[in-house]
Order: structure tokens, then sequence, then C-alpha cells
């Protein structure tokens, strides 16, 4: 076992500190992979060994594993280490249409993330391809995308996946059955009164042409307003009241393009 510090608290480090700690690693694993390290003696070899060393997997829980790996949050619009899904389309499970990342673009993004020259400039890397620069891109070798493990301590000893799977999805013998828009164990919002709900349907009409129309309907609208208007129009009912908004202006911005063509 090989270990390289210890990190003071009480305060985990921020999303760029972590490679201050990084780098006194990575300076190490690089001397390692090349040249390589000979030791004039070991155990098993009297007259020395050359040593090589690479490090592979990256075993965190999703927190750790996305500062480490140069991710954004799980929480964020890309908020995926192996694809780029947008979170407003989580529940789509077609494995097939997810756009993969890939190593390549991860690090041509991450290092253009490092070589930005503002805060500014260095967000809108961030947000639009999910990627931050680690130190661990250093390592000719690693590959972000297909060393970042998927949290196994969580997910499959502490039995997250089958409480997702029975909680969430109601995916349970004992469920009642549904039409698979929600789970048996949420129960939806209350139902607003009509003047409410039209109330809500007048700021779709008025701020779709808007800018940032999503953002602006979110604020004049309760979540239990979109949530029920999402449910009248058999539209997706999950996620924050912004991707509520989302969906509305999309369904909106459809039947009137509909109408004017007809």
């Amino acid at each position: 076992m090989y270990l390289v510090g210890v990190i003071p608290g009480p305060k985990k480090p921020s999303l760029e500190q972590i490679n201050n700690f990084l780098r006194v690693l990575v300076d190490e694993l690089l001397e390692f992979w090349k040249p390589s390290v000979f030791f004039s003696r070991t155990a098993r070899h009297r007259h020395g060994r050359l040593v090589s060393l690479a490090v592979i997997p990256l075993v965190c829980d999703v927190l750790g594993a996305r500062q480490v790996g140069g991710f954004l949050s799980h929480a964020a619009t890309l908020f995926c280490s192996f694809c780029l899904l947008p979170a407003d389309m989580i529940e789509n499970l077609d494995i097939s249409s997810w756009p993969t990342r890939t190593s390549q673009e991860h690090r041509a993004h991450a290092n253009k993330w490092r070589l930005a020259k503002t805060s500014d400039e260095r967000e809108h890397i961030a947000k639009t391809h999910g990627v931050r620069f680690s130190e661990l891109l250093r390592l000719p070798y690693w590959d972000a995308v297909r060393f970042t493990i998927l949290d196994s301590m969580h997910a499959h000893f502490l039995h997250a996946l089958p409480q997702h799977i029975q909680y969430i999805w109601g995916i349970s013998p004992t469920a009642s059955a549904g039409d698979g828009n929600n789970s048996p164990t949420v129960k939806p919002p209350l139902k607003p009164s009509s003047a409410e709900l039209c109330k809500g349907i007048k700021a779709l009409l008025k701020e779709h042409s808007s800018d940032r129309p999503a953002e602006i309907v979110s604020r004049s609208c309760t979540r239990p307003v979109l949530w029920h208007l999402c449910r009248e129009f058999n539209l997706r009912r999950a996620g924050t009241s912004v991707m509520l908004a989302r969906a509305l202006l999309e369904w909106v911005s459809y039947v009137l393009i509909f109408v004017l063509i007809g």
C-alpha cells in the first residue's frame, strides 16, 4: 500500500484545489511509468529489479470520482461520467441512444479548460462539455472515461440499486400496476385551482419566445402548476421546475408550429 498523504479537514478541498494534492502523486507516477524506477534489492531479487507502475481504476464514491476525475457533479446538466445524456433526458433508458464520452474528447476539453484565461471561460467549457482538468490527465495512459469506476460501494454493497429500483422506479412484486408514469411510492403534488392552471398556460404562451423562457416561467409558476400541466398534456414530470417548464415550452412551440402549418 502506498499512502500519498492525508488531506487535512475540517472541509474537503474545492473542485480545483484537489489538483494540488493529486500533483504530488502524479509526479511520482510519471517517474514510475517512464523511465521506471530501479530498486537495488527486493525481497525476491537480491540483484535489483526495474519496476514500472501504472494507476488504472479510480475507485471513489460518486462525489469523489467526479472531483478527482475532472467531471462535473452528478447534479449537473451533463451528469454522467460515461455519456453525454443531459439531465432533461435522465429517464431515457435506451442505452443505444446515449451519446458516449470518449477519452480523446475528454482530454481536449479538459486541456481547453486548463488553458482558459478567465473563470467565465472555464465555467462555459465546464457547463458545455461537463469537464474540468484533472492532474491525472498528465498520465499519458490514463483514460478518464473508462477508468472511472461506478460507485460500487453504494450501488452494490450498500444496496442503492435495489432501493432505486423498488422505491424510485416502483418495480416490485408488491407494487400496484399502473401506466408507468409515476412510481407507486411517489405522491403527486396537490392539484392547483383551474385559475392557477390557466395562469400557468398564459405564462407559457407569453414567455415561449423570450430569452431564457424556462427560467422565467419556473419563477412565475409554482411547481404543482407545472407538474399538473405536464400531466394534462402527457409530458414528462420528473426533474426541477425549470425542467418541467422546458418540457411545457417545447410542447407549446410544437403546437404553435403545427397550427401555423395547418
